[in-house]
C-alpha cells in the first residue's frame, strides 16, 4: 500500500458575502510573526488492514504589510522555519528546515524552496488569493493540512462597529472544492474580541501518484475559536478542530478515509516602546 498524499492542495480564494459589510480599521502594526502548529491523524479503512498515519507540523512565518489594510491589500510572507514529524507504516520521520541532514533530496528541495523566500500575496475580502507555499510537483513530501489563510489575521471591522452578537458569513471556493463559513462575535472582554467560526468543508481534489490519477473527496465541519486585539485589529490566537470523512479513488479502487485535524495559531506583534 502506497502512502496517501495529503489534501493540502492548491486553494485559490473567491469570496461570496451572505451578510454584513466589512470595513477594516487602520492598522498601526506593519509587522507581525505567526507560529502555526497542526496535528493530523489519518485513518485508511482497509479491510483486515486498517492503517493510521500521524503527523505534526510547526511553521514560523513573519508577515509585512505592503499596502494599507482594506477590502483588497497586499502582504509579504517569509517562512522562517518548518519542522515536525510523520509516523506511518511503523516508521517515524522527523524534519526541520534548520537541520536538513539525512533528508531525502525531494524533502530537502521542498523545505529549501519555502524557507526565507519572501512571497507577496493579495488579500481580497479578508481571504488570501493564491498559495503561501511552493508546491513542487511530485516532490512535496509533507501534505499535513489545508494551508493557512493569512486573511484571517485581520479583524474585518472597524473597532467602532465591533459588538457582541455581530454575525457575518462568506464562502471560499476553488474548482469543485468549497468552504462555507459562519462567524459570530461571542464576547468582548477589555480589548479582546472573541470570534467563533463554524465551517462546512467540501474537498474535491485530483492529484497524480505513481503516474496514476487519484481523486480525493472529503467533507466535514470545522469549529474554530479566534481572539483578536481590538486596538490593533490583529488576531492574537486561534484554535481549530475538524474531522473529514470521504474516500481516495485510484482507478477502480476506492479507499475510505477519515482525517482529524487540530491546529493552534499564535500571533506576536513587535514590542512597543
Amino acid at each position: 500500500m502506497q502512502q496517501l498524499n495529503w489534501i493540502g492542495g492548491k486553494l485559490f480564494w473567491i469570496l461570496i458575502f451572505a451578510s454584513g459589510k466589512l470595513s477594516a480599521q487602520t492598522y498601526s502594526m506593519p509587522l507581525f510573526r505567526v507560529v502555526h502548529q497542526v496535528s493530523n491523524i489519518t485513518n485508511l479503512h482497509i479491510p483486515d488492514q486498517p492503517i493510521t498515519i500521524q503527523s505534526q507540523k510547526s511553521t514560523q512565518t513573519s508577515y509585512r504589510l505592503l499596502t494599507p489594510v482594506s477590502n483588497y491589500f497586499e502582504l509579504e510572507a517569509t517562512t522562517e522555519n518548518i519542522s515536525g514529524s510523520l509516523f506511518a507504516f511503523g516508521r517515524e520521520d522527523k524534519f526541520n528546515s534548520n537541520d536538513t541532514a539525512g533528508l531525502q533530496s525531494a524533502e530537502q528541495a521542498w523545505l529549501m524552496a519555502n524557507i526565507n523566500k519572501p512571497r507577496k500575496m493579495v488579500i481580497s475580502r479578508f481571504h488570501a488569493k493564491g498559495l503561501l507555499y511552493d508546491t513542487i510537483e511530485s516532490s512535496k513530501p509533507f501534505y499535513f493540512e489545508i494551508e493557512e489563510d493569512p486573511g484571517k489575521y485581520f479583524l474585518p471591522f472597524d473597532k467602532k462597529t465591533v459588538k457582541a452578537g455581530l454575525i457575518w458569513s462568506d464562502s471560499t471556493v476553488q474548482d469543485s472544492s468549497r468552504q462555507l463559513h459562519q462567524y459570530i462575535i461571542t464576547k468582548i472582554i477589555d480589548r479582546q474580541v472573541f470570534v467563533s467560526v463554524l465551517s462546512d468543508w467540501f474537498i474535491k481534489n485530483k492529484l497524480s501518484q505513481l503516474g496514476k490519477s487519484v481523486l480525493q473527496q472529503f467533507k466535514g465541519i470545522a469549529r474554530t475559536e479566534r481572539v483578536y486585539d481590538l486596538v490593533s485589529g490583529i488576531m492574537q490566537s486561534e484554535s481549530m478542530k475538524v474531522k473529514l470523512s470521504g474516500s481516495s479513488t485510484m482507478e477502480k479502487e476506492v479507499l475510505p478515509v477519515t482525517i482529524e485535524l487540530s491546529s493552534s495559531t499564535t500571533v506576536s506583534l513587535p514590542t512597543q516602546h
